[in-house]
């Protein structure tokens, strides 16, 4: 409960900001192996997140990676009493780095500072062939 709070407050904190929307211009996906996703479906997956990125003010986004063996340990975290409506089958999870610049915007970060190893959690709605962030941050 404490990290949906936090996450959610952090949401709101990013969303209230003004200054420049987060970039992703120079941004390098690497996309390992699946046994579940396609190439495809994962591209799609980390473009859902790019996107996204946009609402981080002040901040570049410099790497995105899925790495299967990594992901499937993050999933496992997402266990039907903390995230009842979540398939685990259909969760990916990607680490990403960010750079947040030294701008006067207060967007939660530390200015001047790298940002290593953030998670993105990501559902695949089957039906609609569509991704859904549903949790993000470190842990």
């Amino acid at each position: 409960m404490k990290k949906i709070c936090f996450l959610f407050l952090l949401l709101l904190l990013l969303s209230s900001c003004t200054g420049k929307p987060g970039t992703t211009e120079n941004v390098v996906v690497t996309l390992g192996d699946s046994e579940r996703f396609s190439k495809e479906e994962l591209r799609a997956a980390a473009d859902c997140v790019i996107e996204y990125f946009g609402t981080f003010r002040g901040c570049d986004l410099l790497t995105i990676v899925y790495d299967e063996e990594v992901s499937d340990s993050y999933a496992e975290l997402y266990d039907s009493s903390s995230y009842p409506d979540v398939t685990v089958e259909n969760v990916v999870v990607f680490l990403s780095d960010f750079y947040v610049d030294d701008s006067e915007i207060d967007n939660g970060f530390e200015a001047d500072t790298m940002q290593t190893g953030w998670s993105w959690s990501l559902e695949k709605d089957p039906d609609e062939n569509s991704w859904k962030i549903f949790s993000y941050g470190y842990g």
